[in-house]
């Protein structure tokens, strides 16, 4: 792997669909590091279980059974489903150290971070609630939409089921003899034990409510959930939907939950035994049937329901991590949206420089710096942030996009027809543009190697494709494994 002497670092992204899971192997002057990020691929996969068992066989045999740290990023089926999925492989292998982001820490103390779990937990329970009740009012696209949804979080709750991502994590954590540690943005700088030379500074997910909420690039609208005060139109929808005395009661006292006061509600079951009801609604006359509104307030399920996939996703814990002797840098975000890229803005910390003189670093020199980027939530369409992300990455950029196109466009929504409307990944001008400041040196996982761009679709020459000897060194840090399973990518710290 290069010379010796040096820090080389080896990043594989493992090709097992819809889902991320990069080993990332230093070899310095005394040894391996092996460092796990997310392992996970997308519920509803085919033979999901098959390919995560052939990763995490493979990062057996490659670590010799002994991973020196594991990061798990985020709450989502896509990014720890092979923790459960290969969980006898995994029963053998050594996890000397577990990361996650501050809003997983089960700490009493920690009172923000326990809403949070506890509200996405209670969300995701109503929502299959909701799903499974076939007198709940919802169209069967709606029903397909917000089933496709629930596939982020695993088995939906009431199946008795132990393949969930709460239990994904609960099995992770559990594997350390306690070395977890919960980190929060513009803490002290993380360092490798044994590893010369590597600074990881962690950048999100933002403490900020109203950035943690951000997850679209919009003026208006901006923050989707909000856990204090008033009720937004998501906590409203999601207490109607709740079912229990309490949140009936917190809809009465005045959060306005649904269109009109229980006094002028008649429950359903009270309407099918009604005459009025029966002769207008029930009947076998039809003509009036556009004057129901029973289900109308149920048209927001689909696009709430991604507001708190986009939330979570936003609680992904990114990393920047730094090779202090040539200053380059590696970004993985996780699924990181707007607002957790925005919170890193601000961010500075004191470090010191390979001759050990002190120095400031912000999260604005570290993009700069960056020289591989592992690109956010699959490569769609708010996940990487323009001015203030993609556009301030080195020249020398290479990218990383975990995704499967023809997956995420068949498992995706479907539209009312039953057609799947699929998920716009990865994001076409998103793709674009990473081709043009990576001067084509994008490695998609549906892909494996890209070929040589000769020349950029727009016609700008501003930025010129890499020479053939450029793209053969390029080329020559590259390597594939056996039956597609993996694609490697080689960093000498030179």
């Amino acid at each position: 792997m290069g010379d010796a002497t040096k820090l080389n670092i080896r990043i594989r992204m493992y090709r097992q669909g819809l889902g991320d899971c990069f080993l990332i192997t230093f070899t310095h002057p005394g040894g391996l590091y092996h460092m796990l990020i997310d392992c996970g691929v997308l519920r509803g996969t085919e033979k999901a279980q098959e390919e995560m068992r052939k990763v995490v066989t493979n990062i057996a045999e490659t670590t010799h059974s002994r991973l020196d740290l594991v990061v798990a990023t985020h709450e989502h089926w896509d990014h720890l489903s092979g923790f459960l999925q290969a969980r006898d492989l995994w029963d053998t292998i050594d996890v000397k150290e577990v990361w996650l982001a501050w809003t997983e820490d089960a700490d009493p103390s920690n009172t923000f971070a326990r809403q949070l779990r506890e509200s996405r937990k209670q969300k995701v329970a109503n929502l299959c609630g909701l799903v499974d009740d076939s007198q709940s009012g919802l169209d069967d696209s709606t029903r397909q939409g917000l089933t496709a949804i629930l596939d982020f979080f695993g088995d939906p709750p009431g199946l008795d089921s132990k393949m969930t991502t709460h239990a994904a994590l609960e099995y992770i954590t559990a594997k350390p003899n306690g070395n977890v540690k919960y980190h929060t943005p513009g803490q002290k700088i993380e360092q490798l034990p044994g590893v010369p030379g590597v600074n990881i500074y962690v950048l999100g997910p933002p403490t900020d409510q109203k950035l943690l909420f951000k997850d679209q690039p919009s003026a208006k609208h901006s923050e989707i959930y909000e856990l204090n005060g008033a009720m937004t139109l998501a906590e409203r929808f999601f207490t109607a939907v709740d079912g229990t005395e309490a949140a009936e009661q917190a809809c009465e006292d005045g959060a306005s939950c649904f269109p009109f006061h229980k006094k002028y509600r008649v429950e359903l079951a009270d309407a099918q035994n009604d005459r009025f009801c029966i002769a207008n609604y029930f009947g076998k006359d039809t003509s009036m049937a556009w004057r129901k509104i029973d289900g109308d307030w149920l048209d927001a399920a689909n696009e709430l329901a991604l507001a708190l996939d986009s939330d979570t996703n936003n609680t992904s814990l990114a990393l920047a991590i730094e090779l202090v002797d040539s200053g380059k840098v590696l970004l993985f975000p996780g699924d990181a949206q707007v607002g957790n890229w925005l919170s890193w803005q601000n961010l500075m910390w004191s470090a010191k420089d390979k001759d050990g003189q002190p120095r400031e670093v912000t999260a604005r020199a570290l993009l700069n710096q960056t020289v591989f980027y592992k690109v956010g939530h699959h490569g769609s369409h708010n996940a990487t942030l323009s001015e203030l992300g993609l556009e301030l990455m080195s020249r020398d950029l290479v990218a990383m996009i975990p995704v499967n196109k023809a997956m995420a466009q068949r498992q995706g929504p479907k539209d009312a027809d039953g057609k799947p409307r699929g998920w716009n990944m990865p994001f076409p001008s998103l793709l674009s543009r990473l081709k043009k400041k990576t001067r084509g040196r994008v490695i998609q996982l549906d892909d494996g190697v890209p070929e040589r761009v000769i020349q950029f679709d727009d016609g700008d020459t501003d930025i010129k494709p890499l020479s053939e000897a450029e793209w053969e060194q390029f080329k020559a840090v590259i390597g594939e494994g056996p039956d597609n399973l993996y694609i490697d990518y080689t960093i000498n710290d030179a």
